[in-house]
């Protein structure tokens, strides 16, 4: 089955409008690289802070037009399957940005998880890929060796 990429708009409140200081701005990203969890907003009894209030704009099959809508001040897309689900685990699957984040180079490298969702037709792809070449790798060992 082919996997087709929706790429889901979002808005929320930029970490820089809701956190002012730069090294705490830094810290929790790094805890986002390291965690794959980013805190979210929370009614109830805790005052904590929200650091991560999303709103769902719409759902688009073309990358730049989702780019495009999603840049605006608290603005991010994401790429998502399309009939199929990721797991319930916390994966990183394609690379999204935040557009006007001061951090959209850092969202446009991907975020490093320890687990990668990759569309099977991908992966059968990569064994063609790895299959083709093992025999040119071996004729190089044999010949350093």
């Amino acid at each position: 089955m082919e996997v087709r990429d929706l790429y889901l708009v979002t808005q929320r409140k930029p970490l820089e409008a809701v956190e002012p200081n730069p090294v705490l701005r830094w810290m929790l990203r790094r805890y986002f690289q390291w965690r794959g969890f980013a805190c979210r907003s929370h009614t109830g009894d805790c005052d904590l802070t929200c650091y991560a209030s999303t709103e769902y704009r719409g759902v688009f099959d073309d990358e730049g037009i989702a780019r495009h809508l999603a840049n605006q001040h608290g603005g991010a897309y994401k790429p998502i399957p399309f009939n199929a689900a990721l797991p319930e685990e916390t994966v990183s699957y394609g690379v999204g940005d935040v557009p006007q984040s001061e951090a959209s180079p850092w969202y446009r490298r991907g975020v490093l998880l320890p687990f990668e969702a990759v569309p099977r037709n991908e992966m059968e792809r990569l064994r063609e890929v790895l299959r083709d070449s093992t025999p040119i790798v071996e004729r190089f060992r044999t010949k350093t060796a």
